[in-house]
């Protein structure tokens, strides 16, 4: 019990680290909020905590599930904690999960890399090109459960792509 315990804390604290970037983006906005937003990815990064648009390439398991409860978590504690405000999405449910795959192939390269640059170029990357992240939208709380649906499935969608075309990290 105290290892699931574990991982969800861990899975959490991830959720709160791009819930930061969330808060940060929204206040500042444009090129300096994007490079700020990824200050989350990096520490995830850094501190090699799970996050689940990190991992989609992976074969699917049923612990991703649990992360990415812990990471939606931390990131709507995120939402309130810190006041996170953000205009509603307007994207069809097509441009969500078109967006959500962009960002899905920007994530797990990002992640995957563990450079430092590739991650943050990655972030900005999604963060300009206003492509959804499912965790991050949990911070901004600004898609219904629908749309949040489908920027998941978007982000799962553009990982697996990584698996398919069998692309393997860098050594």
């Amino acid at each position: 019990m105290r290892n699931y315990a574990v991982k969800f804390a861990r899975a959490f604290l991830a959720g709160v680290l791009i819930g930061l970037g969330c808060a940060v983006n929204a206040k500042v906005g444009g090129v300096v909020g994007a490079l700020l937003f990824a200050c989350g990815l990096t520490t995830i990064i850094q501190f090699r905590l799970p996050l689940f648009t990190g991992i989609v390439a992976e074969k699917p398991e049923w612990n991703m599930l649990a992360i990415l409860a812990g990471n939606c978590v931390g990131g709507l504690f995120s939402h309130f904690l810190f006041g996170i405000e953000m205009a509603p999405c307007t994207l069809s449910l097509f441009r969500i999960f078109c967006g959500g795959a962009g960002t899905g192939i920007l994530m797990v390269a990002a992640y995957k890399s563990k450079n430092f640059v590739v991650a943050v170029l990655g972030v900005m990357l999604f963060i300009l090109c206003g492509f959804p992240h499912c965790i991050a939208e949990c911070g901004y709380l600004r898609m219904d459960p629908l749309q949040w649906l489908m920027a998941c499935l978007g982000n799962v969608a553009g990982g697996q792509l990584w698996r398919i075309l069998d692309i393997r990290e860098s050594a």
